[in-house]
């Protein structure tokens, strides 16, 4: 996802459903790689892997993310 401004970024929130495996479970956080693939993000260190629980994707709770990383995106 790419932002038209510099926005500080607190946290990502993932809705779906366990039942339906329409979630995922782990979700890796790339900065700067405007034109990134799943070829390249497999290769690449990510800046954070959130890992999600079952609770956190039925529910909708907001996952943080490590604030200082994301101060400007």
């Amino acid at each position: 996802m790419q932002f038209r401004q510099p926005i500080r970024l607190s946290g990502i929130r993932i809705i779906g459903s366990t039942e339906d495996e329409t979630a995922p479970q782990t979700v890796k956080l790339f900065q700067g790689k405007d034109h990134m693939g799943f070829e390249e993000a497999g290769d690449e260190e990510p800046v954070q892997a959130i890992t999600f629980e079952a609770d956190q994707v039925n529910k909708g709770v907001v996952a943080p993310v490590r604030f200082v990383k994301f101060q400007c995106v």
